[in-house]
């Protein structure tokens, strides 16, 4: 998903080589993507501000980052803050759980 998209469930999928697993800004909302494996990517994910009630949400999905560092970017303050939890993240000298 990219700029806008909305009401997308992005799942039991296999992504490789990208900059970014799941991407949504300039107002996209109601994004899901789960169960997905995100192979040697930048990040896991790239999420802009939501409104409440239309949050993305980003679980259950196996990241394996192609270097060291954060796994997501998305709003940390505010009343719609992205879901995301139950992830497995995997990177050069680490294995976490989000």
């Amino acid at each position: 998903n990219d700029d806008g998209s909305c009401y997308y469930d992005t799942h039991h999928n296999f992504f490789a080589y990208s900059g970014n697993g799941m991407k949504n800004d300039f107002e996209g909302h109601d994004n899901r993507h789960h169960d997905n494996v995100y192979a040697f990517v930048g990040r896991g994910f790239g999420i802009c501000s939501q409104r409440p009630g239309h949050q993305d949400y980003f679980y259950n999905n196996t990241v394996v980052l192609e270097k060291d560092g954060a796994y997501g970017s998305g709003a940390c303050s505010g009343d719609a803050m992205p879901i995301v939890h139950d992830n497995k993240i995997y990177s050069p000298r680490s294995e976490e759980r989000f």
